[in-house]
């Protein structure tokens, strides 16, 4: 009897073992979790992508980036990639069609960033939404066939929510709301 719940406690220790081992091991290396939610709390994304030099070409011709080019001492002899961190997310129909950039270093602001979100239409990188914000949220839910945008911005004493579908070409706001915090 003791023999026999003996191996039976072995066999349910080695199951414990392997269960988690092998849920492991069906997951391929290359497959991570897409970030949906970008917050001014965190320095950059948490899966870095190499901006494409289209969308660099873009984010220099944003006013506050040209000002901060201006302003810098050394002034940089082009546009920094460090000043920005980006990740893909599908926004539409494509798995790579979209790209969420995050302003960092010189750029970040207090309690608040510069969200940028592209996307790829016929091969060409497109501006979509330039907001300034705490957190950005890509939502499940969609608009003619893309998803749609939440950007939260607070105060000290209030918070406000803003969502935003793609008419085609650009993000535009559906929704406004301002709220005290209490």
């Amino acid at each position: 009897m003791r023999l026999q719940l003996h191996r039976a406690s072995i066999f349910a220790i080695a199951i414990a073992v392997a269960l988690p081992a092998s849920a492991q091991a069906g997951k391929s290396p290359h497959h991570a979790i897409v970030q949906t939610h970008f917050s001014a709390e965190d320095e950059g994304v948490r899966s870095p992508v190499t901006i494409p030099p289209e969308v660099m070409v873009i984010l220099g011709e944003d006013d506050m980036v040209k000002d901060q080019m201006q302003n810098e001492e050394p002034r940089p002899a082009g546009l920094p990639q460090s000043w920005f961190s980006a990740s893909k997310v599908r926004l539409g129909p494509t798995p790579a069609d979209g790209l969420v950039v995050q302003a960092t270093g010189p750029l970040v602001g207090g309690n608040v960033v510069v969200f940028w979100v592209f996307f790829q239409s016929h091969d060409r990188w497109k501006l979509a939404l330039m907001i300034p914000a705490h957190d950005l949220i890509v939502t499940q839910t969609r608009f003619n066939g893309y998803r749609n945008l939440e950007a939260d911005a607070m105060t000290c004493c209030t918070i406000t929510t803003a969502r935003f579908r793609l008419d085609g070409r650009e993000y535009k706001r559906y929704f406004y709301k301002t709220e005290d915090i209490k």
